[in-house]
């Protein structure tokens, strides 16, 4: 299996497997921030997947081959969902953001608690101000 995180630029090896007699394969990578192992089945996330949201296209290759038998372009998925949920507390202001999407709908939400009362704020993205 290759990657490619760019567009345009070569593709990395990620890693070798093989099937079963049915030509059957089925990979279980996973992460866990918390420090604990991948579980029973799971193995752990190659570096060259982390994080997720660089990869741009994958392939998987007849070993010994560069012909492609898979491809996979995740520029432009049919599905999507998206979820990003970030602890944003700092100086004893408390806040939270969570932003979740999919093709139908997007949310996202802002949480905030010890900020000075009757101050206005502005809500800036990607450099620029969206809210007041």
């Amino acid at each position: 299996m290759s990657v490619r995180r760019t567009p345009g630029t070569s593709f990395a090896d990620v890693a070798e497997f093989s099937t079963d007699a049915k030509g059957r394969a089925a990979l279980r990578y996973r992460r866990l921030g918390n420090g604990k192992t991948v579980g029973h089945g799971k193995l752990p996330l190659p570096d060259l997947l982390d994080p997720v949201s660089l990869v741009r296209e994958l392939r998987i290759c007849s070993s010994g081959s560069p012909q492609a038998v898979l491809t996979a372009d995740l520029t432009a998925p049919d599905k999507l969902q998206y979820l990003i949920k970030r602890d944003l507390s700092t100086n004893g202001v408390a806040a939270s953001l969570r932003i979740k999407s999919n093709l139908r709908q997007t949310q996202v939400k802002l949480l905030t608690s010890g900020l000075s009362p009757a101050n206005d704020y502005l809500l800036v993205l990607n450099g620029g101000v969206v809210e007041t």
